[in-house]
């Protein structure tokens, strides 16, 4: 996983330490916040949100992601190298080794053999999208969600709940939720869909329940310090996404058809760029692969076709309709709050949950 995350940044591994990866936009905003959670977490700093930029405003790090999970590894990796630039990038590369790697655990949890679990681990650290989204250090970082619903996993199979996995879902969770809001709302979803199957299937005994929810006191608690000032940047800046905006930048359907144009397979040279006084090109890449649709397929499949598994069990029905039920849900967010429909006058907006 490792080889081929520095097979799919190249040429940036030749230039680790005087070159970042993403260019010089978001990915310089991100390596500055990432440098002052280090002079924050080594005591350097009395306030951690009172940031050193646009002073003399005050909570001026909620102006944009804080990172303050990521910072946990940079702060090792800013250590042993003593070069910003270096420590970001092996950042960004970790970001596919421990996808990659709670990916496979997940799987293997699930019964697949270990060619099957190497396959999902690579589609999932290497996700076409991931290309398209390379300066967004806070979209990269989602590798806490799997070994958060590995140990989620863990905890619904045994009665009564180990507390061990509790505390490792409880841990991987927080920093999932401590990565990016955005991370955040992805993990809400899978957990909501996860506990949901597990009640109506009546797997989620009385005690497992209680359990949860005192893990999401605990994570609540944990995580209020970091959104309060968010809130109160939002409410002082009267800071909002209006309904257009959130359609406009939200899916379509043939988003999921399209590639970004640097993908070597699937990409298409990019489109002349807008005239003057034109609108600026809309771009949603979201193709995800024919090998990752059709296993897709495959296992929806499984729910009604009775599949023997490789690793010697049956994959638990429950846990195949979660992850359907998962991945039915992220497409329908991804929609946004309306979807049009229709050109000039006969367009409409179809209302949906998100």
């Amino acid at each position: 996983l490792l080889a081929l995350a520095l097979a799919f940044l190249w040429p940036i591994p030749a230039y680790l330490g005087d070159h970042v990866i993403g260019g010089d936009g978001d990915p310089l905003l991100e390596l500055w916040t990432l440098c002052w959670n280090v002079h924050f977490l080594t005591g350097n700093a009395p306030s951690y949100f009172d940031a050193n930029i646009c002073h003399p405003e005050k909570t001026s790090l909620a102006f944009a992601d804080h990172l303050f999970a990521q910072s946990l590894l940079f702060l090792p990796l800013y250590a042993l190298t003593g070069n910003q630039a270096m420590a970001y990038n092996l950042l960004v590369a970790l970001t596919f080794l421990l996808n990659g790697w709670g990916a496979w655990l997940c799987a293997r949890c699930l019964g697949l053999s270990r060619p099957a679990a190497l396959l999902a681990a690579v589609l999932f650290a290497f996700f076409p999208n991931r290309l398209f989204e390379i300066p967004h250090l806070h979209i990269l970082s989602s590798q806490w969600l799997p070994f958060s619903f590995l140990f989620l996993l863990r905890f619904l199979r045994r009665r009564p709940g180990p507390w061990l996995d509790l505390a490792a879902f409880t841990a991987f969770s927080l920093l999932c939720i401590l990565s990016s809001f955005y991370q955040a709302l992805i993990w809400a979803v899978l957990l909501a869909v996860a506990v949901a199957v597990s009640i109506f299937s009546r797997r989620l005994g009385r005690r497992h329940l209680i359990l949860l929810v005192g893990a999401g006191l605990v994570l609540a608690l944990l995580t209020a310090p970091f959104a309060a000032p968010y809130f109160e940047v939002s409410a002082r800046y009267q800071v909002t996404r209006s309904l257009e905006e959130n359609i406009y930048r939200s899916a379509r359907p043939g988003d999921f058809l399209s590639a970004p144009d640097t993908n070597l397979i699937y990409g298409r040279p990019p489109a002349e760029p807008p005239g003057p006084g034109d609108p600026p090109r809309r771009i949603r890449p979201l193709f995800p692969g024919l090998t990752f649709t059709l296993l897709l397929a495959c296992g929806g499949a499984a729910l009604f076709v009775p599949l023997r598994a490789a690793a010697g069990h049956q994959p638990a029905p429950r846990e195949l309709l979660i992850l359907l039920l998962a991945a039915i849900a992220a497409l329908l967010l991804s929609f946004g709050p309306a979807l049009p429909w229709g050109t000039g006058e006969d367009r409409t907006l179809i209302p949906l949950p998100y």
